[in-house]
This record gives C-alpha cells, structure tokens and sequence, in this order.
C-alpha cells in the first residue's frame, strides 16, 4: 500500500472523528433534551399508533401527542413550583420556632436541625434556580418537542436506519433493544411512577392528618413533592421526610398524631412502597442485580444530572447484554 493510500485512508478516520467531536459539542447543551425526548416518545408510542390509526393523519396525531405531553407533564410544572414556594415558607417559619435542645438526650439536635433546614432550602433553591433557568428550560423543551415530533412521525423508519448502521447481528440488537424496553419500562414505573404514589400517599397522610387535628405541621403538598422528590434517590427515600416530621410533632406534643403518622408512613411509604413494589418491579423487569441498579442510578445522577436515573441503568443493562452476547458467541 503506498503512502497516499496510506494518508488518504488516515485522513478521512482523523476527519470522521473531529466531526463527530465537532457535533457532540453542538448537541452537549441538549443532552438531556434528547434523551427525554427519546424515552418520552419511546413510552408514548403506543399511544401515538393507536392515534394515528383513528385519525389516519402523522402530521395531526404527533402535533396531538406532542399537545398531550405539554398538558400532562410540563403545565403542571409551574403550578407545583408556585405551591412549592409558598408552603415552604410555612415550613422554614414552624422550624425557627422549635427548640432542638429537646432531642439532644436522644442525638445531635444540631446535626438534625441543619439536616432539616438544608432540606428545605434545597427545595427552595432548586425552586429559585427552576425559575431563573427558565428560558434555557424553554429551549430544551422546544428542542425536546421538535425531536419527538419527529420520533412520532416516522419512528419505525429512524429506528430502521440506525439499526442498519450498528455493526451487530439481529439477534444481539434484538437483545438490545429488549433490554432498553425492558429497562425503561422499569425505571418509569418502578422509579417514577412508585415515587409519585408515595408522594401522593403521603401528601394524603399529612392532609388528613391536619384535617382531623391530630398534626400541626402543615404543607401536605409540599411534604408530598419533597417525598416525591427523595423517593427517587437509593438510600434516602421518604423516611427522611417523615421522620423529622414525627420528631416536630412529639415536641408540640401532638403523641398520638406523631405515633399515628410514623405507623402510615412507615408502612404504607417503606415497607409496601419501597421494600415490596419498588424493588421488586425494577429487579424483576430488569434482571439486574440490585447493586448495579443501585450503581446505575447513583452514577447516572452524578454524570448526568435527574435524567441519569435512566440513563446509568440503560447504559448498565445495554453493556450487560453487550458482555453476555460476545462470549457467549
């Protein structure tokens, strides 16, 4: 082989990989607006086929889903943020009114007292930065819809031309493929959707709670997003909402709501919700061992922010079929 063979060849692998560095640098602001807009449209598009075969019309039926989407996940973003804001302020204002030193016998007032006021302005904070981030959101969720309508429209096609690019057989993408599904499936429901009943479940503990006089602590709504919100999280989980709760209504001396409220909470939100339906459907759907479910979640936060809840898993999930597939063969 001579040497403009040689060069030639050389050169179009250097220029093929600038470009591609080139264009993960265009599209790394919108990482996480892809990807969502992948799963999102993924998850959907079930509903989206049975649209289309009744309205006859792609264009019509993905402009309809993209219209479902915003009503159903994005709208009611702006309204939990505005409850968020103004219950949380209720929470800040009960907690300078308390005096730790009543738990210092038991452990570290202090310790709880920071643990708990760091909490709630996290909540805030993130609200704060929700809000000031706005515009920035705006774009990613137009680039979010943009793409998705598109994954709509001509799904089956975009699937069929990167499928024609992987250097794998059918079989292995197959595998894949499965594996996202099932993956995916299992981090939505197992992840999300567990979290938003616990959040709910404890929402409607606090509220009646308070209803019937039996608490004093206030903020349903905004105890149940914070519990929505750590649900999410491997290894912190609604008890770090519903404890210090408890704790705050032993020291107005509110006993049988404080017992009342630790007895629901720990049954309904920890035992059923976390150690039963949680665990289990993730495990079962994923057949990933629990630690790598755990690594996933955790590194996915890390790398990627909220979207590596399903980020980390996929990624896991997909090497492990990618690991098993080549020696086995």
């Amino acid at each position: 082989m001579d040497f403009k063979e040689v060069y030639k060849r050389y050169f179009i692998i250097v220029l093929f990989i600038l470009l591609i560095y080139l264009a993960f640098l265009l599209i790394k602001p919108f990482l996480i607006a892809i990807f969502t807009s992948f799963l999102l449209a993924y998850m959907l598009y079930p509903v989206y086929k049975w649209l289309n075969k009744v309205i006859r019309n792609g264009n019509i039926a993905s402009a309809l889903m993209l219209i479902l989407v915003l009503v159903i996940i994005f709208l009611p973003m702006f309204f939990i943020t505005k409850s968020l804001v103004s219950e949380s302020s209720i929470i800040l204002v009960k907690m300078d009114t308390v005096n730790w030193g009543f738990i210092d016998k038991y452990i570290n007032a202090d310790y709880v007292q920071s643990v708990s006021t760091k909490v709630v302005s996290f909540v805030i904070e993130g609200v704060s930065s929700f809000l000031l981030s706005v515009p920035f959101i705006l774009l990613n969720i137009l680039v979010m819809l943009f793409i998705m309508f598109f994954l709509f429209k001509s799904g089956d096609e975009i699937y069929g031309n990167i499928s024609h690019y992987i250097p794998l057989n059918k079989k292995i993408k197959d595998k894949i493929v499965k594996e996202f599904r099932n993956t995916s499936k299992a981090l939505v429901y197992g992840v999300i959707f567990v979290s938003i009943l616990q959040g709910l479940f404890a929402g409607f503990g606090f509220y009646v709670l308070n209803l019937f006089g039996l608490t004093n602590i206030g903020a349903p709504f905004f105890l149940g997003v914070l519990t929505i919100i750590v649900a999410m999280i491997p290894f912190l989980g609604p008890t770090v909402v519903w404890v210090p709760v408890a704790i705050y209504e032993l020291y107005i001396g509110d006993f049988t709501g404080a017992i009342i409220l630790a007895i629901y909470c720990f049954v309904v939100l920890n035992l059923i919700f976390d150690g039963i339906v949680k665990n289990k459907f993730i495990s079962d759907k994923t057949k990933i061992h629990p630690i790598l479910v755990f690594l996933g979640i955790i590194g996915g936060i890390s790398a990627f922010g909220f979207m590596g809840l399903f980020i980390g898993p996929v990624i896991l999930g997909i090497l492990r079929v990618v690991f098993e597939s080549y020696f086995s063969s």
